[in-house]
């Protein structure tokens, strides 16, 4: 769906989209006690660039993308942190942490994947 070989699609789309996604699990799933000041920080940091990731999805890819690739994201965020958050409730950060990156991999694989009609070149 999306060329990973493209510097802009990486610089504008993947990186921003992957740094937010998983600081936004790094935020509740390391133990960080009286920290209010960096979690808040990097909250906010995790959403902006999610949203500057969309923002550049949806003025950049053409529309029959545009709408797979949202989908996809907003699927995978809502099981992404809902699954995390269950298992780092139920068991230690650390397992959680790691079921997160992995979890962040195949959806990094489902995104790059090379399809003959679907890929989004921008350059």
């Amino acid at each position: 769906m999306l060329n990973e070989s493209n510097s802009i699609v990486l610089k504008k789309i993947l990186y921003p989209l992957f740094f937010g996604l998983t600081w936004g699990m790094l935020t509740y799933t390391l133990d960080v006690y009286n920290a209010d000041f960096f979690l808040i920080l990097y909250s906010i940091i995790a959403v902006g660039t999610f949203l500057y990731s969309i923002w550049n999805i949806w003025h950049m890819l053409e529309k029959k993308v545009k709408l797979k690739v949202l989908t996809y994201i907003s699927f995978f965020t809502v099981i992404f942190h809902g699954s995390t958050a269950v298992i780092n409730f139920y068991f230690q950060g650390i397992i959680a942490t790691v079921y997160g990156i992995y979890l962040l991999v195949l959806f990094w694989k489902m995104l790059t994947k090379k399809h003959s009609k679907n890929v989004a070149n921008l350059a």
